[in-house]
Order: structure tokens, then C-alpha cells, then sequence
């Protein structure tokens, strides 16, 4: 495992992308074959504009990246920033396999996922407060809580 100190903190995100696209062209085949054997595709029909079926379960191949990418690489983030962002990340891939899977009806989807992430941004949010408040007392420079102010314009 690489520490902080031994990469350049403008080369980590590149190197964990790098990571995360390996991981996810490593599984991609795997459950490709899996989507094909378990019939789990998406059929041509009239809304549709493909001619010929097309295997689903993407969003694990894109998880299991995004994951791998995180983890390889701990000791770079704090897991409780990320925490709301994974927990929804999770819920978003549960939904997603079901209705690759069973089959959701559009407006149900889209309402559980705003619906997630409002919780995600609500979780967020009070986690940036909470920064804010911890932190006024440690950073004698500076306008106090301007790390949160930013971190806070950045969800919206």
C-alpha cells in the first residue's frame, strides 16, 4: 500500500481512476457472461432503439470500480467524508439490480433515487456542519469554517 507522503496529492486521483477503470475492465467480462446465462437483459421493444438484446448489470461493473478504487487506496481519505456518498452508492446499486432484475417502473425509480439522494445530502450536510462547528477552534487562521463553506458549495 502507497502512503500519503510517496505520491504527489495532484497524481492520487488520476492513480485511483487508473485503479478503478483496471478493477472494472478486470469484472467487466465476468458479469457480462453472467448477465448473457442469466437472461438478464434488456430486450428490443417499441420505446427501445437497440435491434438486438443487450446484457444489463453495468452499474456493478461501475461499483465494483469506483469501490476497488477507494479502497486500494485508504489511507488517502477519510472514510466518514465518504461515507453518505457510498451508503448511496449502495442503495442506487441495490435499485438498479432489482430493476435490471424485476423490472421498476420509471417514476418509482426515479423517485427512490431523488429520494436517496435527498438522505445523501441530508447525511452531507450534517456531516459538513458538524466539520464546521469541530473545527473553528483548531484553525487559528483564516476565516473560521471557510473549509465547510466550500465543501458545503460543492453539494449543491
Amino acid at each position: 500500500m502507497f502512503t500519503t507522503l510517496d505520491i504527489p496529492p495532484k497524481f492520487r486521483m488520476m492513480i485511483i481512476f487508473a485503479v478503478a477503470m483496471v478493477a472494472s475492465s478486470l469484472v467487466f467480462r465476468p458479469i457480462l457472461q453472467i448477465a448473457k446465462d442469466k437472461n438478464l437483459v434488456d430486450n428490443p421493444d417499441a420505446r427501445k432503439l437497440q435491434k438486438q438484446p443487450i446484457p444489463v448489470m453495468g452499474g456493478v461493473v461501475v461499483f465494483f470500480g469506483i469501490i476497488m478504487g477507494l479502497t486500494f487506496f485508504k489511507t488517502w481519505y477519510n472514510y466518514v467524508s465518504i461515507f453518505p456518498v457510498v451508503s448511496a452508492m449502495v442503495m442506487m446499486l441495490y435499485i438498479g439490480i432489482i430493476d435490471d432484475i424485476k423490472g421498476i417502473k420509471p417514476h418509482t425509480r426515479f423517485a427512490l433515487e431523488i429520494m436517496i439522494s435527498l438522505l445523501m445530502l441530508f447525511l452531507k450536510l450534517n456531516y459538513v456542519l458538524d466539520v464546521a462547528s469541530s473545527s473553528r477552534a483548531k484553525r487559528p487562521k483564516g476565516p473560521s469554517g471557510a473549509h465547510a463553506k466550500l465543501e458545503l458549495f460543492t453539494i449543491f
